[in-house]
């Protein structure tokens, strides 16, 4: 009997980032959240304007980089410099957890 591999259908949906608009959620809300606020806020129309090329920005970037956002909010976390000594009192730049982050070496 010859080896046959398993072959398990994945809808495209459960691997690609979550989307409104073509942008991700989390900026898609974020732009809409900030647009609402200064147009109910302030009553300033043109802000309607400026969220609509605010998305259309994001969906640039999205476009090009789908995973954009992902890694710069990785790349924050772990900070600019690596140091590879753990300091008691370091507050910015502090590795996330699975780095290294609370161990003494």
């Amino acid at each position: 009997m010859q080896y046959q591999p398993r072959i398990s259908p994945l809808h495209r949906s459960l691997n690609e980032i979550a989307t409104i608009g073509g942008v991700e959620k989390r900026l898609a809300i974020l732009n809409g959240t900030l647009t609402a606020a200064l147009l109910f806020g302030s009553k300033f129309l043109p802000s309607v304007l400026i969220g609509v090329g605010i998305h259309a920005f994001f969906r640039k970037f999205t476009k090009h980089d789908p995973l954009l956002v992902k890694i710069y909010m990785k790349w924050i976390k772990q900070g600019i410099e690596y140091d590879p000594w753990h300091h008691v009192t370091q507050k910015r730049g502090a590795r996330p957890h699975g780095f290294g982050r609370g161990n003494l070496c």
